[in-house]
């Protein structure tokens, strides 16, 4: 079972090693590595390439989004199973054969998600993400992080890329139309590492609003925004009371 593995980058000299690293250290040898670079202007590109015998495809061109580099990527993908993996982000010890054996072992699931460590750019561990699905529970947030999901490449295939329209939610909006769709979704124990980078509150209200959009979609249940809008001030609200 081929797994294809998309790395999408700009302007990341600092972390963009080791992520790669986490890939090519993985034990799984059946393995296609795609690396989309945004025309980086710093060291990017020459880190690289400094790899360059060990990954498959490397494109550097300019993109319109995370959106439009995922999708560049899907298009040159060709194996059974496909994971994005962002720069910062890594994958730990033995993910790969993990998630292979899991597929094998589950053939009517089209996507698995695993656990989440949120890191600093120094690798310093945050605190770690228990995933779960829950679509309105959180503040913007299906409840894991896409590290650590990996579909089915025929998943895709019915549903399509990512909407490059969206700027935040693009794959809360991928994982609600798999499930309107009838993909089934699944979590299991393994451990993925995503960069924290720090979004500004500004931001966040951004992200927020764009998963309320997607949260009312046509198709899914009509009460997910409003449940989410009370869930979000409910959490402020606690909060706020326990900072007094």
């Amino acid at each position: 079972m081929k797994i294809s593995l998309i790395t999408i980058v700009r302007n990341a000299e600092s972390h963009i090693d080791r992520t790669i690293r986490s890939v090519l250290s993985q034990t799984y040898s059946d393995i296609e590595y795609i690396v989309i670079d945004g025309a980086s202007t710093d060291n990017t590109l020459e880190i690289i390439h400094a790899h360059e015998g060990r990954i498959t495809k490397i494109i550097s061109e300019p993109d319109k989004g995370i959106s439009d580099a995922w999708n560049k990527g899907l298009k040159l993908a060709s194996g059974d199973i496909v994971g994005l993996l962002n720069a910062g982000d890594e994958y730990c010890e033995n993910v790969l054969p993990i998630v292979a054996q899991f597929f094998v072992e589950h053939p009517r699931v089209g996507i698995v998600f695993g656990d989440t460590a949120l890191v600093t750019e120094s690798g310093k561990e945050l605190l770690v993400n228990r995933g779960s699905f829950h679509p309105w529970r959180y503040s913007g947030g299906l409840g894991f992080y896409h590290p650590s999901l990996f579909a089915r490449r025929q998943v895709y295939e019915t549903i399509g890329g990512f909407d490059t329209g969206l700027k935040y939610a693009m794959d809360a909006d991928w994982i609600f139309r798999a499930l309107r769709a009838g993909i089934k979704l699944e979590h299991h124990e393994y451990m993925v590492r995503m960069l924290d980078d720090g979004v500004s509150v500004k931001a966040r209200f951004r992200a927020y609003g764009e998963y309320l959009q997607c949260l009312a979609a046509p198709g899914n249940p009509r009460m997910w925004p409003y449940l989410s809008m009370m869930s979000t001030g409910i959490r402020g609200m606690a909060k706020n009371l326990l900072s007094r």
